[in-house]
């Protein structure tokens, strides 16, 4: 049986409805799915409701914005109680964030010389109250015609780096971790080819991104995301190396967004990845190994 505990909904910045989600995951055959929109847990309750009725096993989750060198690295909190205050803490102070942050981007573009205001990128994304993020952002640059992809949008514009970035603030690792283990739940770094570290390949890169690891597994972080929808066979190899020095265990999923970043499919990425329930019942045992904070 397989399992996919990396994907996104409408809830964030998905192009698919929660229940959506998990028919193309019974599509795929996939047994437990993670829902993990960035920063909210609000397309949770669908998602198990749905899977319910479609007999697959949903999994509640959120993937984090962390503080790191090059700006920020992406956490998974997986398997949490989505009651939990401090989890929600963490979640909804990530959100609130958002929102000075996308007023900024949107001035920069305006100085820029782009059409764009917040009321419209908020609309795209359903509404000021649930999270609005770039991918908004990029999806009306492309309508309006500004750019020709989404890539084109992250690249001239909206990415790190680019003309009308901004960084925001962020709950640090410890916070993250400590929140995610007190609703009961374990860790794991995301895709992290996106860290900025040169691997695999570069010597230098690898003595740092090792030595970076070391230091988060130190800190608590309970996985490293070594099976991903993107990978090469290259990648999966060396970050599943990477993980089982650094004493992680390993996690994976495709990181569905639908639309936003086409070709990725639940439970298989961009069509060989597979991700074996056993990984997601080895972190489930590691976070009920351990016993849960007072909230």
């Amino acid at each position: 049986m397989f399992c996919d505990l990396h994907t996104h909904s409408t809830a964030s910045d998905g192009t698919e409805t929660p229940s959506e989600v998990v028919r193309l995951a019974r599509r795929g055959r996939i047994a437990v799915l993670a829902l993990t929109d960035h920063d909210t847990f609000e397309g949770v309750p669908e998602a198990v409701d749905a899977g319910r009725k479609q007999g697959v096993h949903v999994v509640a989750g959120a993937e984090l914005s962390i503080p790191h060198a090059k700006g920020g690295f992406h956490l998974i909190a997986l398997g949490v109680d989505i009651e939990n205050h401090e989890i929600r803490a963490v979640a909804e102070a990530l959100r609130g964030a958002r929102g000075p942050r996308n007023a900024a981007m949107i001035g920069k573009l305006r100085d820029l010389g782009v059409d764009i205001s917040l009321a419209e990128v908020e609309e795209e994304a359903g509404g000021a109250d649930g999270v609005v993020a770039r991918p908004h952002m990029a999806t009306v640059l492309l309508r309006k015609g500004v750019v020709r992809s989404f890539q084109e949008a992250f690249d001239r514009y909206l990415g790190r780096g680019a003309a009308a970035y901004v960084e925001r603030e962020r709950p640090d690792l410890a916070a993250a971790v400590a929140a995610t283990r007190a609703a009961g739940g374990a860790t794991v770094v995301c895709h992290p080819f996106t860290l900025g570290f040169e691997v695999p390949g570069d010597p230098e890169g690898d003595r740092r991104f090792r030595a970076w690891l070391a230091g988060v597994a130190q800190a608590g972080v309970d996985a490293l995301e070594v099976r991903y929808g993107s990978y090469t066979k290259r990648q999966e190899r060396y970050f599943t190396e990477a993980a089982a020095e650094a004493g992680l265990l390993p996690s994976g999923g495709s990181d569905f967004h639908g639309a936003i970043k086409p070709g990725l499919r639940v439970g298989s990425g961009r069509g060989r990845m597979r991700v074996p329930v056993a990984w997601f019942e080895a972190l489930s045992e590691r976070a009920a190994s351990r016993p849960r904070a007072s909230s």
